[in-house]
């Protein structure tokens, strides 16, 4: 008797297949990305959305945005998120600092290159919704809420949390590095990412705070701290990966975060599930 597999598991199926085959493909050395004007397109993201369209229409799952809250912006939680980051760069520019494994390398070019970053707010914003946003739509939106139907909130995160993690594993691959500490540094680094979006987006009911923190971390983080010290465009610099903007530390203050999000939480509402 042939096994009988839920929709949702078969979605998984060609998921995973389709991130495994993009995770070939980095390794061969070819980019799963192509610029359209400014805007960073991915190729296995752009699969995610047909795959997930083909579904919904097969399937008909109720996937309303307005669950997501995309049509709402509240600018308190927005900006709380996108700040977020500095305090999380901050505690690990002091611990380094206080190990003297992290050096002020400020100069007028440094500040130069922070003032600009923070001009160039808006247009990360902008130029990230094809990629950054698709995604928190697709893992904390349409995943998160998913999984939450049958399984209570904490185990709906860590159900999300993996299949996050195994879709993202291309950009694992894209590592030139042949170091298992590098490599394991940045699979806790998109785990501590993953973990805190879903919190935030359990926290705000909404996608945009979350989609808020990634482009916080994505401008501050080289701004502020540089992992070469040859890189003279940050404002610290550290002489271990350990202590670098995508480093071990980073990903345990960002889960620390995390913590604190999910075990004060500011409402005890759960995700809007399908029906």
């Amino acid at each position: 008797m042939i096994p009988k597999f839920s929709p949702f598991s078969i979605f998984l199926f060609f998921l995973f297949l389709i991130s495994l085959v993009s995770a070939k493909v980095a390794l061969l050395g070819v980019s799963p990305q192509f610029y359209l004007w400014e805007f960073a397109i991915d190729v296995k993201l752009l699969l995610f959305v047909l795959l997930l369209f083909l579904f919904i229409r097969k399937y008909h799952w109720n996937f309303g945005i307005n669950n997501f809250g995309i049509l709402r912006w509240d600018v308190g939680p927005n900006i709380m998120a996108f700040l977020s980051p500095l305090g999380i760069l901050a505690l690990t520019i002091v611990a380094g600092y206080l190990l003297k494994k992290t050096t002020f390398a400020g100069s007028d070019d440094s500040v130069t290159l922070l003032l600009a970053t923070l001009f160039d707010v808006p247009a990360a914003y902008f130029f990230s919704v094809a990629v950054v946003l698709v995604e928190e739509l697709i893992f904390r939106g349409f995943m998160l809420d998913f999984v939450s139907r049958e399984n209570g909130i904490f185990k709906s995160i860590l159900i999300s949390l993996m299949i996050w993690t195994v879709a993202n594993f291309d950009k694992i691959a894209q590592i030139r590095s042949s170091s298992l500490f590098v490599i394991s540094s940045e699979l806790l680094n998109l785990i501590s990412l993953g973990l805190a979006c879903s919190a935030i987006y359990c926290r705000t009911k909404s996608i945009w705070p979350g989609y808020s923190f990634r482009i916080g971390l994505l401008v501050f983080s080289s701004a502020m701290l540089a992992s070469d010290v040859s890189d003279t465009s940050s404002v610290f610099y550290t002489e271990t990966h350990i202590l670098s903007n995508s480093g071990i530390l980073l990903s345990f203050v960002t889960l620390t975060f995390t913590s604190c999000l999910l075990i004060f939480p500011k409402s005890t509402k759960e995700p809007t599930n399908f029906r």
